[in-house]
């Protein structure tokens, strides 16, 4: 039986380092709840993409992506090793008559069994706070992406610009925008954002006090190119709300349509305000 020790001690020091590295993962990770959660996220491209850590359709991943699935892939293979491990006791209960041989059998299962509810308790755990199930408490890791990009010169006042030439880099605006009372849908990215595009949505908030200015997207996502572009610092999209659609309407000049039939406003400093579906396309003046 020397050998059926040996696998047996396998199976149980595979499991236990699996289930504890699970709860250490989960405890260790659970206080970054409380964590900045408008910061942009750093994506990464894995050396050999994991089952469920990548995002869909591509090969990189983030922490927000990263971190679920690897705890579900740990209670994965923890579950596995525990059913199979309670196979491999069966099989000594089966195939010995000896009355050792049977209580080991029996320790085996039992230990095999208290595995498998383990696991599915940090399942229960990781599922509840990852996932947010009805309990308020969710867990979002957002780390600050390497910022490789630095204002230059930026110019004073609602709509200046100076010497922006590269752009701010993202904690700058994040800093900017903060402090002047936006607030931000999800983590766009701001990184290589303009000081005049900065200077408009500050701008914008200041004339309309009871607006709720929220920030939809800056530099980051998937949107048209051209000189006066997202990528470029130019533009960036608001969350359309009464207030801030009111004011907009009252208080901007009309414009003819856009081509694709979006209503265009223009602001008093020149930026273009065009009312898209779902949300106000704005774009400031650029060279």
């Amino acid at each position: 039986m020397n050998r059926f020790r040996i696998y047996d001690l396998g199976f149980r020091n595979g499991i236990f380092i699996l289930i504890l590295t699970s709860y250490f993962l989960l405890l260790t990770s659970v206080p970054v709840v409380f964590a900045e959660t408008n910061s942009n996220l750093t994506e990464y491209k894995l050396l050999e993409p994991l089952p469920g850590v990548v995002k869909p359709g591509t090969d990189k991943t983030d922490a927000n992506t990263y971190l679920p699935g690897l705890f579900q892939l740990l209670l994965a293979i923890a579950g596995v090793l525990a059913v199979l491990r309670i196979i491999y006791g069966g099989f000594i209960k089966l195939s010995s008559d000896a009355w050792t041989d049977q209580n080991k059998a029996k320790e085996i299962i039992n230990d095999a069994l208290v595995g498998l509810l383990l696991t599915l308790g940090a399942w229960i755990i990781v599922n509840t706070i990852f996932n947010n199930s009805g309990t308020g408490v969710s867990l979002k890791l957002f780390i600050p992406a390497i910022e490789t990009s630095s204002s230059t010169n930026p110019g004073p006042g609602p709509g200046g610009g100076g010497g922006d030439v590269t752009g701010l880099s993202h904690v700058d605006a994040m800093a900017q925008l903060k402090a002047a009372g936006i607030k931000f849908n999800g983590a766009p990215n701001l990184n290589g954002i303009k000081q005049k595009t900065v200077n408009e949505i500050i701008a914008l908030k200041n004339t309309c006090r009871t607006c709720d200015v929220i920030l939809n997207s800056a530099t980051g996502g998937v949107h048209a190119v051209g000189q006066c572009s997202h990528a470029n610092g130019y533009k960036f999209d608001l969350r359309p709300t009464e207030t801030l659609n009111g004011h907009i309407i009252s208080n901007f000049t009309k414009l003819p349509k856009r081509s694709d039939g979006a209503d265009m406003y223009r602001a008093p400093s020149g930026a273009l305000y065009a009312r898209e579906s779902s949300h106000w396309d704005v774009v400031v003046p650029c060279p």
